[in-house]
């Protein structure tokens, strides 16, 4: 388990917290974690192993599948570059035909949804959709913006023992490999990476270098060093931020994440439900990525349970329900006033955002704010489950997504000097 704070205006982290924790004083001790007759029996590499595990930052050092949580991006690439706009249809039959004699890749809604708006396609979270849409952006476009969004590569965080997840090369973005990125699965990720791309895609666009310090101070108090936010790029434009905003703001209103809302604040996010690949067993990681406000996004939250200590681990309400407890701690905490009473109900329906292009596509929002204090087991009308897609392929498909991961990472390696050497030209050699 795994939460990140940040500001999305800055990269700068605010909070960066898992469940393994270790004594800096003593930093060997693994008692909190292992039995003494454990710890005596483990070899030396056993041991060492145990002690990377405690000491390894989560947010930083683990690679994982998103899931679902990785669809914004994709979207918000597609709006960018017009392949679609804002209420756009597309239809939902519950299955998609990828590569002919290959069996259909599945929904999350397995009978189909129908009829949906690219919006509702986010807000219920729905694979077919986003599998049609990546097939007109195409394999150079999808990996243009896995690009430009830092998958694949360092951020630059001020921290060490940064990974980088891995992900198809252009080459390899196939029909099938094209179609599982569209729902985060296939790929692998950093916390890190996740955070920073979500933020550039609801402050306006702009891609930020995450950063944990922000201030030098000597042993007087005085500030000698400061550290200054580092902007790379824009990412993506405004219009194509603000229709995000949008549509994950309805998410949490409307969707598949009203259990990460909190009474009184408009929060807007985006669930993720994967199938961690770990043999015969079955595990999975759940997620939330969110922010608040919504007119103007202060602060952004990710929230991970990597398998839920329950039978029933494939259910992404538990790592709303903890994001809501953390939101609901928090921010007053930091100073974010609740939104309006219920006397200005018709104002927070046509809430301005940073330009008159999201004006025209605010008159259905509802920001009549409900308790959420569910529990985690409950079902809500649209649960999201992405955790069947691999089952539906065939064996040798499967393998042949990994060898291409595989390649790619050891590709990676051979180019992370090149390849941070040019960030290093775009950032003013802050990577």
């Amino acid at each position: 388990m795994a939460v990140l704070v940040m500001d999305p205006n800055n990269g700068e982290i605010i909070a960066m917290a898992s469940d393994k924790q270790y004594d800096l004083n003593d930093p060997y001790d693994l008692t909190g974690y292992y039995t003494k007759s454990e710890i005596k029996k483990m070899s030396e590499e056993e041991r060492l192993n145990a002690l990377y595990g405690i000491w390894k930052n989560y947010a930083i050092s683990e690679n994982y599948e998103p899931g679902s949580t990785f669809k914004p991006f994709v979207m918000a690439a597609a709006l960018d570059e017009g392949i679609v706009k804002d209420g756009d249809h597309y239809y939902c039959d519950g299955k998609e035909v990828v590569v002919k004699g290959v069996k259909p890749i599945r929904c999350v809604n397995r009978s189909g949804h129908g009829d949906l708006t690219i919006e509702e396609a986010i807000m219920k979270s729905c694979n077919d959709v986003m599998m049609q849409v990546v097939k007109k952006m195409g394999r150079s476009l999808m990996y243009k913006y896995q690009f430009n969004y830092g998958f694949g590569r360092k951020t630059g965080i001020d921290l060490p023992g940064e990974e980088i997840g891995q992900v198809f090369t252009e080459d390899q973005m196939n029909p099938l490999e094209l179609a599982t990125t569209s729902f985060g699965q296939g790929l692998t990720v950093t916390m890190v990476q996740m955070a920073t791309a979500f933020n550039a895609t609801i402050n306006g666009g702009y891609y930020y270098t995450p950063h944990l310090v922000n201030r030098i101070k000597n042993a007087d108090g005085a500030t000698v060093e400061n550290k200054d936010a580092v902007l790379s790029k824009q990412v993506i434009s405004s219009k194509a931020s603000d229709l995000l905003t949008k549509y994950l703001y309805n998410t949490v209103e409307d969707g598949t994440a009203k259990v990460a809302g909190v009474e009184g604040y408009q929060i807007g996010g985006k669930t993720g439900t994967a199938e961690k690949h770990t043999g015969d067993k079955k595990a999975y990681l759940v997620s939330f990525i969110g922010y608040v406000p919504y007119d103007n996004p202060q602060y952004m939250i990710y929230t991970i349970v990597d398998e839920v200590n329950d039978e029933n681990q494939a259910q992404s309400t538990y790592a709303q329900q903890l994001s809501h407890d953390i939101l609901e701690e928090i921010l007053p905490f930091l100073g974010v006033l609740k939104s309006s009473d219920d006397s200005n109900e018709e104002d927070k329906k046509t809430t301005n955002k940073k330009d008159d292009t999201a004006n025209s596509t605010s008159n259905d929002e509802n920001d009549s704010s409900e308790s959420t204090n569910s529990d985690p087991n409950s079902e809500t009308a649209d649960e999201e489950d992405d955790t069947e897609n691999y089952n539906v392929l065939d064996d040798d498909v499967a393998d042949q997504i990994q060898q291409n991961l595989d390649s790619s990472k050891k590709e990676d390696n051979t180019d992370e000097g090149n390849i941070e050497g040019e960030d290093n030209d775009t950032e003013g050699g802050e990577q």
